[in-house]
């Protein structure tokens, strides 16, 4: 026996056919979840998690004179499951996120409400069944339970088109989106931090001292914040960068094309390394197209 057998396994299930309800829109009422997972980034999830906190420190109190012996049971927790504290937070958590959340009765064996629990269905709709409205759930495993609309209790957020319940939160795509860039940003960041943006080897310099002036002028000009130049990088002739830029390419699975006779194409093995080396310009693009139709040949 399971949660759901416990929840809505007890009472007897209408044999006939349900009903659409049609709400004064001429539709009929339904409710789905959003499609976007907005309480997987954390600065959403901490801003639901802090309200939905303070919520659950809420002391419920009933009232009335009532179903004393529901009244008893309500004394000490929602169900038997959970507390009223985790029952506030899960209902003020749902309803954040849905903008509709839904309280249903919880029924012992002899058909009488024991306690109320908040169910998070992938779809709810109102159907009426011999003139009498329910409130209909499916879950994500295909189950289905119905519950009179009068023993449900339906809270809302951002009511508008629906009669009965809460607009999605679509609206937030966009913020979302830019959450998302944001911290894809932020990651970039670091990665770009922690390389090395420039690499080369000084000639001509014995003195120590020397060297570490030229490394700071070079730093200060080129990647400064302030740094003038409009992000072309120039450096002298005594700075030899020999075979390291096909070598970094290389560590990022990546292959270069050079210029045969040239100082960086000295210890290529044409096609051999995944570098190419021609002799004009011409003939590059001409061996740069035949390269690529033989790559996706052999794809």
């Amino acid at each position: 026996m399971g949660l759901f057998d416990f929840l809505f396994g007890k009472r007897p299930k209408p044999t006939g056919q349900y009903q659409d309800f049609k709400m004064l829109t001429g539709y009929a009422p339904h409710f789905s979840q959003w499609g976007g997972d907005a309480y997987q980034n954390e600065l959403v999830r901490a801003a639901i998690g802090a309200r939905a906190t303070h919520i659950s420190k809420l002391k419920v109190e009933t009232q009335g004179s009532a179903r004393r012996a529901l009244q008893a049971k309500l004394k000490h927790g929602p169900n038997q499951f959970q507390t009223w504290s985790q029952f506030l937070y899960r209902l003020s958590t749902i309803l954040d996120m849905h903008n509709t959340a839904f309280i249903t009765p919880v029924f012992d064996e002899f058909g009488e409400p024991s306690g109320i629990y908040t169910p998070l269905p992938n779809r709810a709709k109102i159907v009426q069944y011999s003139g009498v409205p329910y409130l209909r759930y499916e879950f994500t495993w295909g189950q289905t339970a119905a519950v009179e609309l009068e023993y449900c209790g339906i809270m809302t957020k951002f009511q508008y088109k629906n009669d009965f319940f809460g607009e999605d939160n679509a609206a937030l795509i966009p913020t979302m989106d830019l959450i998302h860039i944001q911290n894809q940003g932020i990651q970039e960041g670091v990665k770009s931090a922690a390389t090395y943006r420039f690499m080369a080897q000084i000639n001509n310099f014995t003195n120590a001292e020397d060297l570490a002036k030229e490394r700071k002028r070079f730093t200060a000009e080129n990647f400064a914040r302030d740094a003038e130049g409009g992000g072309l990088l120039l450096f002298p002739s005594t700075f030899d960068t020999n075979g390291l830029v096909v070598r970094e390419a290389a560590a990022c699975g990546l292959g270069s094309l050079l210029v045969r006779g040239s100082c960086a194409a000295a210890s290529v093995n044409s096609a051999a390394t995944a570098a190419i080396s021609v002799a004009y310009a011409s003939a590059l693009l001409r061996y740069s197209a035949s390269f690529s139709r033989s790559a996706s040949h052999n794809a």
